[in-house]
């Protein structure tokens, strides 16, 4: 306390935060509010308290094992709130399944300043790196017993990590039943009369069951009001409730029946008397379903689930209010069964251990119709394939957390299915946490098998699910996969009558362009976009914003065949329509832009800096700082620095890699683009030429051996140019002299001579060769190189330009002042 108060010394690197007050939680702390009714014992929350502290502040792991209802969650609630203090972080990780537990971890890393993209992975990080965030408390809660957490846990050697499972462990804390003590003075407190001797024997008939006993709580109050306002005295209201409870939870209970199976099918009981218990009792039931973590009030409350309850309720009064739904969640509140934050959050929690009760108790034919009811219901709420506002994006990123909970991935509903294929796409149109895209990458890979099976190859919804999960392997880099799975799907949409007309087959002709262009074979993509935008056009017409997507990727296949110019052409009149049609708050009119300023800068046409400095102020205005069009707008305006201003364009490179290291991870094909784009502007920077190479290095690298890309791609030769480049300049010479050859070489073969990457190779070479004294060889690679620019680009095409000023330089015999041309690794 003294320490905390700044009154004496406090021990700790230095640097570190100072601990906190009791009862003064730390700035990031993402914790579920605790049941106050449901206090675990203080034995229990000491004895982990006790396993923590004996560490300090070295890495220890606690594990809570016990039985469904056994009060572990609770417990670890307690903990967390109850020594927040101690921590600079204290968060809530649902570990029941990878999706939930990766959306924490991304809330968490919001919290700590990242932004989308990787940031689970960013939150872990932190955690072991930050100075800030060393004394963190992890709650795992629920974690299946297979589960080790490997992917989930942060490195470093400080931070606490509490773990919730029904499995034993190292380092357990196991939890059995309430002492009669605590179970007496629980029900005695929320019950009005009840005699301690009486709450004993409710306690012993549910053999002190956390679960059960706070069920039991709710239920005895419940029914004590009821007598109450019939007339009868409170104190006798409770022994007769207390009574008529403990005969009906002792009456000949089944083989396995449990105490909390037994009080929950009372509760369930009792309020289906009466009609709007009825409603509450659905409710429950389709909840059951639903993610442990909560449901916005916003799908309880949705026209479709109101629809199926009232008719499944025969409730004419919810048919025409839907208020009535609020009173039936508040029943259901009183009775303990869910838990109803009505303020900002908006979210209706039912506990998993309530959640496998009630799907015991219904049996296996009333359980999978509710199941089916709820799924009908889910697909009707999910926006459809037209749908692209916020609101849209808000209900699918609240149906995100329920496709595993509710079984949807096994359902033959045509609806269902429908609905799980725009699932997807909203997955990559948001760009969803990255581990999320992992895991359902592998789920629809599977899912995709299954459907094949049972509803055939070319089933239509099958092939667009294959389109949707092509999308999110290119988005994470997997480029062989993704054109695997563009090609099949393309061909069998095509083979069908009318096909290649639909918008689906449109949709996976746009995402094999991209796949081509990611596997460096861009005159086949430009053939690709080129019939898909004009296909486009005719469905939908100039202005739609389909068409106006593969106008885009039209203009980036011309740009990467060669022809800058077209590409330019394509864009400004997409970047017009856009300004036109979506206005000047639509960030993807500013991603246009800024394409727009690539194509500028490449072509060294004027006002490209300035263009692209626009377009990333206006998308960090409209997206924030560290959001990926953000970043990626930042690392073109920094390569169109380089020229005039390389200490800006270091800075500004410097920056986007870092954040892309951070969100998408070191081997991701942006990340490693950056980062050569950074050691170019490092080595025109001038003043510290190992720390280029040491970036070209690491890109060069990242390329050869983290991609899996195939012998020949553009992309390898680029990075053996841009790694020789970084060599010349710190003195390697022979090393960059080869690494120049190759790149020539290997873009002639698949590229042409033609290029603009070609001839700005044999530009690098040819001043490469004059600066080691070798004008005459020097001389003859740019007078090629000049012939060839202005016969196919022109001769102001800044490839002819600079080749045209070094051939003036060869012919007066000077070695230096040639000009390089760096060569950016495009984003494809």
């Amino acid at each position: 306390m003294l320490r905390a108060l700044g009154l004496v010394e406090r021990r700790g690197p230095v640097g570190a935060p100072a601990p906190r007050l009791p009862g003064l939680p730390p700035p990031r702390f993402g914790v579920p509010a605790l049941n106050e009714r449901l206090m675990p014992r203080d034995a229990d929350i000491n004895a982990v308290r006790d396993r923590f502290a004996r560490s300090g502040e070295r890495r220890t792991l606690v594990t809570l094992t016990g039985g469904a209802g056994s009060g572990k969650s609770q417990l670890a609630l307690a903990y967390a709130h109850r020594f927040a203090y101690d921590y600079d972080v204290v968060w809530w990780v649902p570990a029941g399944d990878r999706q939930r537990a990766f959306l924490a971890l991304a809330s968490l890393a919001a919290g700590m300043g990242r932004t989308p993209g990787y940031q689970a992975r960013a939150a872990l990080s932190g955690l072991a790196t930050d100075a800030a965030y060393r004394r963190f408390l992890l709650v795992f809660d629920d974690v299946p017993p297979d589960d080790g957490l490997e992917d989930l846990l942060p490195g470093g050697s400080t931070g606490h990590i509490l773990i919730t499972t029904r499995s034993s462990a190292a380092s357990t804390v196991e939890l059995t039943g309430m002492g009669r003590a605590d179970a007496v003075a629980l029900l005695c407190a929320m019950v009005p009369g009840l005699a301690p001797e009486a709450a004993g024997r409710v306690a012993g008939a549910v053999e002190f069951s956390p679960f059960a006993l706070e069920l039991a709580g709710c239920w005895l109050r419940e029914t004590v009001e009821g007598f109450c306002a019939a007339g009868s005295a409170v104190v006798a209201s409770a022994e007769h409730a207390a009574g008529e409870l403990v005969a009906e939870l002792t009456r000949d209970p089944g083989a396995g029946d449990t105490p909390g199976c037994r009080m929950t099918g009372l509760a369930l009981r009792t309020l289906a008397s009466e009609s709007l218990g009825r409603v509450t009792v659905l409710l429950v039931q389709l909840g059951s379903f639903l993610s442990a973590q909560g449901v916005a009030l916003g799908l309880m409350r949705s026209r479709p689930l109101v629809a199926a309850v009232a008719d499944l309720a025969d409730d004419d009064a919810l048919r025409l209010d839907a208020a009535r739904v609020d009173r039936a969640l508040w029943l259901g509140e009183r009775y303990g069964l869910l838990e109803v934050d009505w303020g900002t959050r908006g979210r209706v929690h039912i506990g998993n251990t309530l959640q496998e009760v009630v799907g015991e108790l219904m049996g296996p034919q009333e359980r999978e119709a509710r199941r089916a009811t709820l799924l009908r219901c889910l697909a009707r709420y999910a926006p459809a394939e037209t749908s692209e506002d916020a609101s849209s994006a808000a209900r699918f990123a609240e149906l995100q957390r329920h496709v595993l909970p509710t079984g949807a991935l096994g359902s033959a509903d045509p609806q269902v299915r429908r609905w799980l294929v725009n699932q997807v796409r909203y997955l990559y149109q948001h760009r969803a946490e990255y581990g999320i895209l992992n895991a359902a990458l592998g789920l629809g890979l599977s899912v995709l098998a299954d459907w094949a099976v049972r509803f055939g190859v070319d089933d239509p919804l099958r092939l667009r699910l294959a389109g949707q999960l092509a999308n999110l392997a290119r988005d994470l880099g997997d480029q062989q996969r993704a054109l695997e799975l563009d090609r099949d799907a393309l061909a069998r949409q095509r083979a069908r009558p009318g096909g290649a007309r639909e918008l689906p087959t449109l949709a996976t002709a746009r995402g094999l362009g991209g796949d081509l262009r990611g596997m460096g074979r861009y005159a086949d993509a430009l053939v690709e976009d080129q019939l898909t935008w004009e296909s486009y056009v005719r469905e939908l017409g100039e202005d739609h914003p389909q068409t106006r997507r593969a106008a885009n990727n039209l203009a980036l296949s011309r740009f990467l065949s060669g022809d800058a110019e077209g590409a330019l052409r394509v864009e400004e009149d997409n970047h017009r329509r856009r300004l036109r049609l979506f206005g000047e708050d639509d960030p993807a009119t500013w991603w246009s832009a800024t394409t727009v300023g690539v194509y500028r800068r490449e072509l060294r046409l004027p006002e490209a800096a300035t263009r692209l400095q626009v377009a990333w102020q206006k998308l960090r205005d409209l997206l924030g700082a560290e959001a990926m069009a953000t970043v990626r707008a930042e690392w073109q305006f920094s390569a169109a620095l380089r020229p005039t201003d390389a200490g800006r364009a270091r800075s500004h490179a410097r920056n986007a890699r870092t954040v892309m290291r951070a969100l998408q991870g070191e081997m991701h094909p942006d990340t490693l683009a950056s980062t050569m784009s950074y050691a170019h502007a490092q080595r025109r920077f001038g003043q510290d030429h190992a720390m280029a190479l040491e970036l070209a290095t690491d890109a060069h690298t990242g390329i050869h051996s983290g991609l899996g890309l195939a012998a020949g791609h553009p992309f390898l030769a680029l990075a053996e140019l841009g790694l020789g480049m970084a060599e010349a300049a710190a003195g390697s010479v022979q090393r960059a002299e080869r690494r120049h050859r190759f790149a020539v070489e290997a873009l002639t073969d698949r590229l042409e001579r033609v290029h603009p990457w070609t001839l700005s190779a044999a530009v690098d070479l040819g001043a490469l060769l004059a600066a080691t004294g070798r004008v005459e060889q020097g001389r003859d690679i740019t007078a090629d190189a000049l012939a060839d620019a202005v016969d196919y680009l022109g001769p102001d095409h800044p490839c002819a330009v600079d080749a045209r000023h070094n051939l003036s330089l060869a012919d007066r015999g000077e070695p230096t002042g040639w000009r390089l041309i760096d060569v950016d690794i495009p984003q494809t």
